[in-house]
Protein backbone atom coordinates (compact mmCIF):
# COMPACT_ATOMS: atom_id res chain seq x y z
CA UNK A 1 0.00 0.00 0.00
CA UNK A 2 1.56 3.51 -0.90
CA UNK A 3 1.69 5.76 1.07
CA UNK A 4 -0.70 8.42 0.07
CA UNK A 5 -3.53 5.15 0.19
CA UNK A 6 -2.68 4.52 3.45
CA UNK A 7 -3.57 8.42 4.26
CA UNK A 8 -6.65 8.10 2.39
CA UNK A 9 -7.51 4.79 4.44
CA UNK A 10 -6.69 6.51 7.39
CA UNK A 11 -8.82 9.86 6.57
CA UNK A 12 -11.43 7.05 5.60
CA UNK A 13 -10.45 5.12 8.91
CA UNK A 14 -11.22 8.19 11.29
CA UNK A 15 -14.19 9.15 9.60
CA UNK A 16 -16.08 6.20 10.56
CA UNK A 17 -15.02 6.82 14.14
CA UNK A 18 -16.60 10.35 13.93
CA UNK A 19 -19.42 9.35 11.78
CA UNK A 20 -19.98 6.77 14.64
CA UNK A 21 -19.99 9.76 17.43
CA UNK A 22 -22.29 11.60 15.12
CA UNK A 23 -24.63 8.55 14.52
CA UNK A 24 -24.70 7.62 18.52
CA UNK A 25 -25.69 11.42 19.55
CA UNK A 26 -28.72 11.19 17.37
CA UNK A 27 -29.94 7.69 18.27
CA UNK A 28 -29.37 8.57 21.76
CA UNK A 29 -30.94 12.02 21.37
CA UNK A 30 -34.11 10.22 19.88
CA UNK A 31 -34.39 7.98 22.78
CA UNK A 32 -33.49 9.98 25.65
CA UNK A 33 -34.94 13.54 27.45
CA UNK A 34 -32.73 16.53 27.05
CA UNK A 35 -31.82 16.12 31.02
CA UNK A 36 -30.88 12.09 30.21
CA UNK A 37 -29.11 13.38 27.29
CA UNK A 38 -26.83 16.03 28.78
CA UNK A 39 -26.09 12.88 31.42
CA UNK A 40 -24.95 10.63 28.70
CA UNK A 41 -22.93 13.33 27.46
CA UNK A 42 -21.07 14.70 29.85
CA UNK A 43 -20.18 10.38 30.39
CA UNK A 44 -19.05 10.08 26.77
CA UNK A 45 -16.92 13.82 27.48
CA UNK A 46 -15.38 12.29 30.47
CA UNK A 47 -13.83 8.74 28.44
CA UNK A 48 -12.78 10.31 25.74
CA UNK A 49 -10.49 12.77 27.53
CA UNK A 50 -9.04 10.22 29.61
CA UNK A 51 -8.22 7.77 26.24
CA UNK A 52 -6.59 10.98 25.01
CA UNK A 53 -4.24 11.18 28.28
CA UNK A 54 -3.56 7.43 27.57
CA UNK A 55 -3.03 7.49 23.69
CA UNK A 56 -0.63 10.27 24.55
CA UNK A 57 1.14 8.15 27.22
CA UNK A 58 0.69 4.86 24.61
CA UNK A 59 0.15 5.27 20.60
CA UNK A 60 1.01 8.77 19.93
CA UNK A 61 4.63 8.20 21.91
CA UNK A 62 4.64 4.62 20.56
CA UNK A 63 4.16 6.59 16.97
CA UNK A 64 7.02 8.99 17.02
CA UNK A 65 9.88 6.63 18.31
CA UNK A 66 12.64 5.60 16.38
CA UNK A 67 11.77 2.52 14.23
CA UNK A 68 14.28 -0.79 15.39
CA UNK A 69 14.59 -4.39 14.29
CA UNK A 70 11.84 -6.76 13.57
CA UNK A 71 11.90 -8.30 17.23
CA UNK A 72 12.29 -4.90 18.95
CA UNK A 73 9.38 -3.80 16.71
CA UNK A 74 7.10 -6.88 17.99
CA UNK A 75 8.51 -6.33 21.96
CA UNK A 76 7.91 -2.26 21.74
CA UNK A 77 4.80 -2.93 20.41
CA UNK A 78 3.89 -5.57 23.57
CA UNK A 79 5.32 -3.51 25.88
CA UNK A 80 2.94 -0.46 25.02
CA UNK A 81 -0.39 -3.01 24.46
CA UNK A 82 0.63 -4.37 28.32
CA UNK A 83 0.53 -1.11 29.78
CA UNK A 84 -2.94 -0.14 28.20
CA UNK A 85 -3.88 -3.17 29.55
CA UNK A 86 -3.10 -2.86 32.70
CA UNK A 87 -2.36 0.91 33.59
CA UNK A 88 -5.74 1.62 33.40
CA UNK A 89 -7.31 -0.73 35.83
CA UNK A 90 -6.09 1.39 38.61
CA UNK A 91 -9.82 3.15 37.58
CA UNK A 92 -11.81 0.42 38.35
CA UNK A 93 -12.14 0.61 42.21
CA UNK A 94 -12.66 4.64 42.20
CA UNK A 95 -15.12 3.78 39.33
CA UNK A 96 -16.83 0.72 41.31
CA UNK A 97 -16.87 3.06 44.80
CA UNK A 98 -18.52 6.07 42.78
CA UNK A 99 -21.12 4.50 40.92
CA UNK A 100 -22.63 2.89 44.14
CA UNK A 101 -22.80 5.86 46.18
CA UNK A 102 -23.20 8.67 43.96
CA UNK A 103 -25.86 9.51 41.47
CA UNK A 104 -26.58 11.95 38.81
CA UNK A 105 -23.36 13.52 36.75
CA UNK A 106 -21.04 11.95 39.27
CA UNK A 107 -22.18 8.23 38.27
CA UNK A 108 -22.20 8.66 34.88
CA UNK A 109 -18.50 9.91 35.67
CA UNK A 110 -17.67 6.86 37.74
CA UNK A 111 -19.28 4.77 35.14
CA UNK A 112 -16.90 6.20 32.31
CA UNK A 113 -13.76 5.03 34.40
CA UNK A 114 -15.10 1.78 34.56
CA UNK A 115 -14.87 1.56 30.63
CA UNK A 116 -11.61 3.23 30.19
CA UNK A 117 -9.38 0.09 30.46
CA UNK A 118 -10.86 -1.89 27.14
CA UNK A 119 -11.29 1.70 25.07
CA UNK A 120 -7.62 2.88 26.01
CA UNK A 121 -6.50 -0.98 25.12
CA UNK A 122 -8.44 -0.82 21.39
CA UNK A 123 -7.12 2.28 21.10
CA UNK A 124 -3.40 1.72 21.51
CA UNK A 125 -4.48 -1.78 18.92
CA UNK A 126 -4.96 1.21 16.21
CA UNK A 127 -1.63 2.85 16.60
CA UNK A 128 0.34 -0.68 16.71
CA UNK A 129 -1.52 -1.39 13.39
CA UNK A 130 -0.47 2.07 12.01
CA UNK A 131 3.34 1.39 13.08
CA UNK A 132 3.09 -1.24 11.38
CA UNK A 133 1.20 0.02 8.43
CA UNK A 134 -1.56 -1.78 8.42
CA UNK A 135 -4.35 0.51 7.87
CA UNK A 136 -6.70 -1.53 6.71
CA UNK A 137 -6.83 -3.86 9.92
CA UNK A 138 -6.72 -0.95 12.20
CA UNK A 139 -10.20 0.50 9.57
CA UNK A 140 -11.84 -3.21 10.17
CA UNK A 141 -11.62 -3.44 13.92
CA UNK A 142 -12.83 0.11 14.04
CA UNK A 143 -16.17 -0.41 12.02
CA UNK A 144 -16.44 -3.69 14.04
CA UNK A 145 -16.53 -1.65 17.59
CA UNK A 146 -18.27 1.39 15.88
CA UNK A 147 -21.27 -0.94 14.62
CA UNK A 148 -21.50 -2.57 17.91
CA UNK A 149 -21.68 0.40 19.68
CA UNK A 150 -24.18 2.07 17.94
CA UNK A 151 -26.40 -0.64 18.30
CA UNK A 152 -26.12 -0.21 21.99
CA UNK A 153 -27.15 3.02 22.06
CA UNK A 154 -30.14 2.46 19.47
CA UNK A 155 -31.36 -0.10 21.75
CA UNK A 156 -30.25 1.33 24.99
CA UNK A 157 -31.37 5.09 24.22
CA UNK A 158 -35.18 3.24 22.85
CA UNK A 159 -35.49 1.75 26.01
CA UNK A 160 -34.74 4.67 28.68
CA UNK A 161 -31.79 2.72 29.71
CA UNK A 162 -30.44 4.89 32.54
CA UNK A 163 -27.14 6.91 31.10
CA UNK A 164 -24.84 5.40 33.65
CA UNK A 165 -25.65 1.69 32.40
CA UNK A 166 -25.48 3.02 29.01
CA UNK A 167 -21.91 3.96 29.44
CA UNK A 168 -21.32 0.88 31.18
CA UNK A 169 -22.64 -1.45 27.71
CA UNK A 170 -20.37 0.87 25.38
CA UNK A 171 -17.51 -0.55 26.86
CA UNK A 172 -18.48 -4.18 26.58
CA UNK A 173 -17.01 -4.31 22.67
CA UNK A 174 -14.15 -2.84 23.02
CA UNK A 175 -13.41 -4.85 26.34
CA UNK A 176 -13.87 -7.93 24.88
CA UNK A 177 -11.97 -6.97 21.58
CA UNK A 178 -9.15 -5.46 22.92
CA UNK A 179 -8.39 -8.00 25.48
CA UNK A 180 -8.66 -10.48 22.68
CA UNK A 181 -6.28 -9.14 20.76
CA UNK A 182 -3.92 -8.37 22.91
CA UNK A 183 -4.06 -12.03 24.27
CA UNK A 184 -3.17 -13.34 20.61
CA UNK A 185 -0.05 -10.59 20.74
CA UNK A 186 1.36 -12.40 23.83
CA UNK A 187 0.76 -8.78 25.56
CA UNK A 188 -2.40 -8.85 27.96
CA UNK A 189 -1.81 -7.66 31.32
CA UNK A 190 1.58 -7.37 32.81
CA UNK A 191 2.59 -5.07 35.45
CA UNK A 192 6.19 -5.84 34.53
CA UNK A 193 6.29 -5.38 31.08
CA UNK A 194 4.54 -1.88 31.97
CA UNK A 195 6.96 -0.85 33.86
CA UNK A 196 9.21 -1.57 31.08
CA UNK A 197 7.25 0.99 28.62
CA UNK A 198 7.51 3.15 31.04
CA UNK A 199 10.72 3.23 31.48
CA UNK A 200 11.29 3.40 27.53
CA UNK A 201 8.95 5.91 26.53
CA UNK A 202 8.77 8.07 29.88
CA UNK A 203 10.32 11.23 28.46
CA UNK A 204 7.95 11.89 25.18
CA UNK A 205 5.55 9.92 26.56
CA UNK A 206 5.37 12.68 29.93
CA UNK A 207 5.56 15.45 27.70
CA UNK A 208 2.66 14.18 25.12
CA UNK A 209 0.41 13.61 28.42
CA UNK A 210 0.66 16.42 30.04
CA UNK A 211 -0.30 18.27 26.97
CA UNK A 212 -2.97 16.42 26.27
CA UNK A 213 -4.21 16.56 30.41
CA UNK A 214 -3.68 20.07 30.45
CA UNK A 215 -6.22 20.44 26.99
CA UNK A 216 -8.76 17.81 27.80
CA UNK A 217 -9.29 19.19 31.70
CA UNK A 218 -9.99 22.42 30.47
CA UNK A 219 -12.60 21.37 28.15
CA UNK A 220 -14.49 18.43 30.71
CA UNK A 221 -14.22 21.58 33.31
CA UNK A 222 -16.13 23.72 30.82
CA UNK A 223 -18.50 21.08 30.19
CA UNK A 224 -19.34 21.09 33.92
CA UNK A 225 -19.50 24.41 34.42
CA UNK A 226 -22.02 24.83 31.80
CA UNK A 227 -24.28 22.07 33.38
CA UNK A 228 -23.49 23.87 37.04
CA UNK A 229 -24.26 27.52 36.16
CA UNK A 230 -26.42 26.97 33.18
CA UNK A 231 -28.58 23.73 32.93
CA UNK A 232 -28.51 20.45 31.65
CA UNK A 233 -30.15 20.77 28.64
CA UNK A 234 -27.83 24.04 28.15
CA UNK A 235 -25.22 21.29 28.69
CA UNK A 236 -26.22 18.77 26.10
CA UNK A 237 -27.11 21.31 23.59
CA UNK A 238 -23.16 22.24 24.58
CA UNK A 239 -21.80 18.41 23.80
CA UNK A 240 -24.54 18.18 21.01
CA UNK A 241 -22.82 20.90 18.50
CA UNK A 242 -19.38 20.04 19.61
CA UNK A 243 -20.54 16.40 18.46
CA UNK A 244 -22.48 17.77 15.47
CA UNK A 245 -19.13 19.04 14.12
CA UNK A 246 -17.89 15.60 14.63
CA UNK A 247 -16.73 15.09 11.38
CA UNK A 248 -14.07 17.84 12.59
CA UNK A 249 -12.71 15.26 14.52
CA UNK A 250 -11.97 13.19 11.38
CA UNK A 251 -9.17 16.06 10.95
CA UNK A 252 -8.11 16.15 14.48
CA UNK A 253 -7.83 12.49 14.98
CA UNK A 254 -6.30 12.15 11.28
CA UNK A 255 -3.15 14.59 11.96
CA UNK A 256 -2.78 13.34 15.49
CA UNK A 257 -2.98 9.61 14.18
CA UNK A 258 -1.99 9.02 10.42
CA UNK A 259 -0.41 12.13 9.66
CA UNK A 260 1.46 12.35 12.24
CA UNK A 261 3.15 8.99 11.11
CA UNK A 262 3.72 9.73 7.75
CA UNK A 263 5.90 12.81 9.09
CA UNK A 264 7.83 11.23 11.70
CA UNK A 265 9.02 8.63 9.70
CA UNK A 266 9.16 10.53 6.14
CA UNK A 267 12.49 12.23 6.17
CA UNK A 268 13.47 15.21 7.90
CA UNK A 269 11.09 17.98 8.44
CA UNK A 270 12.89 21.10 7.15
CA UNK A 271 11.21 24.74 6.74
CA UNK A 272 10.05 24.35 3.12
CA UNK A 273 8.33 20.20 4.54
CA UNK A 274 7.10 22.20 7.67
CA UNK A 275 5.76 25.40 5.98
CA UNK A 276 3.98 22.45 2.99
CA UNK A 277 2.31 20.70 6.07
CA UNK A 278 0.75 23.75 8.21
CA UNK A 279 -0.56 24.47 4.75
CA UNK A 280 -1.90 20.92 3.93
CA UNK A 281 -3.25 21.03 7.85
CA UNK A 282 -5.01 24.05 8.24
CA UNK A 283 -6.77 24.13 4.65
CA UNK A 284 -8.00 20.56 5.70
CA UNK A 285 -9.30 21.46 8.53
CA UNK A 286 -10.71 25.16 7.64
CA UNK A 287 -12.53 23.12 4.57
CA UNK A 288 -14.31 20.46 6.66
CA UNK A 289 -15.24 23.10 9.18
CA UNK A 290 -16.94 25.44 6.48
CA UNK A 291 -18.48 22.46 4.59
CA UNK A 292 -19.73 21.00 7.86
CA UNK A 293 -21.72 24.88 8.98
CA UNK A 294 -22.70 24.54 5.48
CA UNK A 295 -24.43 21.31 5.19
CA UNK A 296 -26.09 22.17 8.91
CA UNK A 297 -27.32 26.05 8.01
CA UNK A 298 -28.87 24.17 5.05
CA UNK A 299 -30.55 21.76 6.88
CA UNK A 300 -34.45 21.54 6.71
CA UNK A 301 -35.94 22.51 10.39
CA UNK A 302 -37.81 19.03 10.33
CA UNK A 303 -35.14 17.11 9.38
CA UNK A 304 -32.68 18.32 12.19
CA UNK A 305 -35.69 17.66 14.67
CA UNK A 306 -36.22 14.20 13.50
CA UNK A 307 -32.36 13.00 14.20
CA UNK A 308 -31.74 14.84 17.25
CA UNK A 309 -34.99 15.75 18.80
CA UNK A 310 -35.75 18.73 20.69
CA UNK A 311 -31.90 18.76 21.14
CA UNK A 312 -31.67 20.09 17.67
CA UNK A 313 -33.85 23.55 18.75
CA UNK A 314 -31.38 23.84 21.14
CA UNK A 315 -28.15 23.78 19.33
CA UNK A 316 -29.45 25.74 16.35
CA UNK A 317 -28.25 29.38 18.46
CA UNK A 318 -24.69 28.11 18.56
CA UNK A 319 -23.86 26.96 15.22
CA UNK A 320 -21.80 29.76 13.84
CA UNK A 321 -20.05 29.79 17.61
CA UNK A 322 -19.82 26.08 17.21
CA UNK A 323 -17.90 26.50 13.69
CA UNK A 324 -15.75 28.85 14.93
CA UNK A 325 -15.03 26.98 18.14
CA UNK A 326 -13.58 23.58 16.09
CA UNK A 327 -11.73 25.20 13.47
CA UNK A 328 -9.98 27.10 16.37
CA UNK A 329 -9.66 24.12 18.26
CA UNK A 330 -8.50 22.01 15.52
CA UNK A 331 -5.96 24.69 14.42
CA UNK A 332 -4.18 24.19 17.59
CA UNK A 333 -3.45 20.01 16.28
CA UNK A 334 -0.90 22.02 13.61
CA UNK A 335 1.78 22.95 16.21
CA UNK A 336 1.13 19.96 18.54
CA UNK A 337 1.77 17.68 15.60
CA UNK A 338 4.68 19.49 14.76
CA UNK A 339 6.00 19.34 18.69
CA UNK A 340 5.40 15.35 18.77
CA UNK A 341 7.98 14.88 15.56
CA UNK A 342 10.45 17.22 16.77
CA UNK A 343 9.83 15.46 19.95
CA UNK A 344 9.92 18.98 21.59
CA UNK A 345 7.02 18.87 24.09
CA UNK A 346 8.30 19.75 27.26
CA UNK A 347 9.83 23.17 25.12
CA UNK A 348 5.80 24.71 25.47
CA UNK A 349 5.46 23.38 28.91
CA UNK A 350 5.46 26.66 30.43
CA UNK A 351 3.20 28.01 27.57
CA UNK A 352 0.63 25.64 28.08
CA UNK A 353 0.75 26.11 31.83
CA UNK A 354 0.60 29.83 31.60
CA UNK A 355 -2.31 29.84 29.00
CA UNK A 356 -4.41 27.01 30.72
CA UNK A 357 -4.67 28.41 34.01
CA UNK A 358 -5.79 31.45 32.57
CA UNK A 359 -8.03 29.39 30.49
CA UNK A 360 -9.34 27.19 33.92
CA UNK A 361 -10.65 30.78 35.44
CA UNK A 362 -12.09 32.50 32.60
CA UNK A 363 -14.12 29.96 31.47
CA UNK A 364 -16.42 28.66 34.44
CA UNK A 365 -16.51 32.94 35.14
CA UNK A 366 -17.65 33.01 31.14
CA UNK A 367 -20.42 30.83 31.95
CA UNK A 368 -21.38 31.80 34.53
CA UNK A 369 -21.99 35.01 33.28
CA UNK A 370 -22.93 34.42 29.53
CA UNK A 371 -23.80 30.68 29.51
CA UNK A 372 -22.56 28.33 26.58
CA UNK A 373 -22.43 31.10 24.41
CA UNK A 374 -19.05 32.65 26.14
CA UNK A 375 -18.72 29.15 27.19
CA UNK A 376 -17.84 29.05 23.19
CA UNK A 377 -16.51 32.31 22.85
CA UNK A 378 -14.02 31.60 25.57
CA UNK A 379 -12.80 28.33 24.30
CA UNK A 380 -12.31 29.62 20.93
CA UNK A 381 -10.33 32.67 22.08
CA UNK A 382 -8.32 30.66 24.17
CA UNK A 383 -7.41 28.47 21.66
CA UNK A 384 -6.41 30.74 19.05
CA UNK A 385 -3.63 31.80 21.54
CA UNK A 386 -2.60 28.42 22.68
CA UNK A 387 -1.90 28.19 18.62
CA UNK A 388 0.33 31.53 18.59
CA UNK A 389 1.90 30.47 21.62
CA UNK A 390 3.06 27.09 20.55
CA UNK A 391 4.22 28.77 16.97
CA UNK A 392 6.51 31.05 19.34
CA UNK A 393 8.08 28.07 20.67
CA UNK A 394 8.70 25.63 17.65
CA UNK A 395 10.15 29.03 15.82
CA UNK A 396 12.56 29.61 18.86
CA UNK A 397 13.26 25.75 19.56
CA UNK A 398 14.09 25.32 15.85
CA UNK A 399 16.75 28.11 15.83
CA UNK A 400 18.38 26.76 18.76
CA UNK A 401 18.87 23.83 17.55
CA UNK A 402 20.80 24.88 14.03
Amino acid sequence: MTQRLRLLVGFVNQGVISLGTLLMLVFAARGYSSEALGLFSVGVLTYQILIVIFRALTGETLIVLPRAGRREEKELAARCLQFSGTAPLALIVPGVVGLLLTSGVWQVVCAALLIVPGLALQDTLRHVYLRRKQVGVACAVDVLVVAAQLGIVWFGAGQDVPPWFLILLLGVPTLLIGYFRSFLDRAGVSVSGSREWRRSSRELGDGFVFEAGLGAFVQWLTLLSVAHFGSLPEAAAFRAVITIYGVTNVVTNFLRSHYLSQLAHGGELDRARMRRSTVEMVALTGGTVLFSYGVLELLPESLGEELLGETWMLAVPYLLLGAINRFAAGLTSVPAVFLRVLRMPWDAARTRILISVVTLIAAPLSVAVGGATAAFVTMSIMSLVMVLALSRVIVRGRKKRE
